[in-house]
């Protein structure tokens, strides 16, 4: 006989346990952050991309605006820039910030790394120079500042080591945050993102002090949601060794709806990865937030949709055509779920069961439950609250046998839940 395991909610005490066979694991915030969450959600958008995002950025911001997100990230480079002379160079990236600030959208900027197969520290005057004129027009408008995307991939696209990528690195990050806190102190300057954190390269960034030139450390992850922790204590345990910390931000995560080009029947492949989408969104936020994660931002806001069979083209919450996929009301519902000024959840993981907790700025309680893997049998004995499915849909569960899956169920309200799991 399987062991009946007991959740008690107390919603009006915020009093949980939990009787168990594996002790409950409660989550800490590993860095800096703030106690109520403060404008987390972001998403990646390609604005100043004429071929991409830029001809529905209005269209876009709507779809920002009735999610909930509040922040933006894109490039601040354009690929064929060397074609456009004088005002032309910047009548694009003009157009793109007035829109994000008209739509009271805070900005995320990011600073090429290259262009024409050349990376910015092989033209280090062109780069410097672009650097200054981009400043003297968005010093004031553009919050946040990431300096270039990804660098960590460069020595395998160059044939480099990663200790010579950091090299060339920091021979433009020092002087490149001088200039922007010279053009504005209250602008955050984040670290080149760096993608899938791994632990030589955190390392070596650690060693090489590169902590004094950034505010805020800036990773990549399209890991499984229950595998972000694994890159956060990479992350912290440089943090811990070399005495510094520093907040942290995940700007890009996601799940591509691409459909494998071997399978027969790939349009069926194609819908049941727009709801593993779906299922992903919501987890890695709460998940990410409870580890003390200020922001996170999806990649992508669109899908390109080019090629059904591209990845890259199909990692967008909405369609090419702006239609939303599964994934965009799943983030939906999280930000109505858990809006801006909510107390930063608090992850318990029994196993494979998770549970997370926060109080809404209107004083209500919710909690979210979802398993890693497989499925749990869950009863209610007693409550009064709501339950919504990742979609915000009503669920009638009260004293009825449901099940936890990777698909989260949000329970709102309530002086007392009490649910078992089989």
């Amino acid at each position: 006989m399987k062991a009946i395991h007991t959740l008690i909610i107390c919603l009006l005490c915020c009093f949980c346990t939990f009787s168990c066979a594996e002790a409950p694991k409660e989550i800490t915030p590993l860095f800096p952050c703030s106690k109520k969450l403060n404008n987390p959600y972001g998403v990646c958008a390609h604005l100043t991309q004429t071929f991409w995002d830029q001809p529905y950025h209005d269209s876009l911001i709507k779809s920002m605006k009735q999610a909930q997100i509040s922040n933006v990230r894109f490039d601040l480079w354009i690929p064929y820039l060397e074609t456009l002379k004088g005002n032309k160079l910047l009548q694009i990236i003009d157009s793109a910030v007035e829109k994000n600030v008209n739509a009271n959208l805070d900005q995320l900027g990011i600073l090429f790394v290259g262009w024409k197969g050349q990376r910015a520290w092989d033209k280090k005057k062109e780069y410097l120079a672009f650097l200054d004129t981009l400043l003297f027009h968005y010093h004031n408008t553009i919050p946040y500042w990431e300096v270039m995307n990804e660098i960590n991939l460069n020595g395998a696209r160059d044939n480099i080591s990663a200790d010579s990528v950091l090299s060339l690195y920091m021979s433009l990050l020092p002087i490149t945050y001088k200039k922007i806190k010279e053009a504005n102190p209250n602008i955050v300057v984040t670290s080149s993102s760096i993608s899938d954190a791994p632990d030589n390269f955190v390392d070596l960034m650690s060693k090489r002090k590169c902590y004094n030139y950034f505010d805020v450390l800036n990773f990549h992850s399209y890991d499984y949601p229950e595998k972000l922790p694994i890159k956060f204590q990479r992350i912290v345990k440089s943090m811990i060794e070399d005495r510094w910390e520093k907040p942290v931000w995940l700007t890009e995560c996601g799940y591509s709806t691409f459909a494998e080009p071997t399978l027969e029947f790939w349009a069926k492949d194609s819908i049941r990865k727009e709801q593993e989408q779906a299922y992903r969104i919501p987890r890695t936020y709460l998940i990410s937030f409870a580890y003390g994660i200020d922001k996170v931002f999806t990649y992508s806001l669109r899908a390109r949709e080019n090629n059904v069979h591209s990845s890259e083209d199909n990692y967008g919450i909405l369609h090419s055509n702006l239609t939303p996929k599964p994934a965009y009301y799943a983030y939906q519902t999280l930000t109505k779920m858990c809006p801006n000024r909510s107390t930063r959840p608090v992850l318990t993981e029994y196993g494979n069961v998770y549970l997370v907790k926060w109080k809404r700025p209107d004083g209500k309680i919710v909690y979210a439950v979802w398993t890693s893997k497989g499925k749990e049998t869950v009863r209610v004995v007693r409550g009064n609250y709501n339950c919504y499915d990742i979609y915000g849909n009503v669920l009638s569960v009260y004293n009825d046998d449901i099940e936890i899956t990777s698909s989260i169920k949000y329970f709102v309200g309530g002086k007392r839940l009490e649910i078992r799991l089989n």
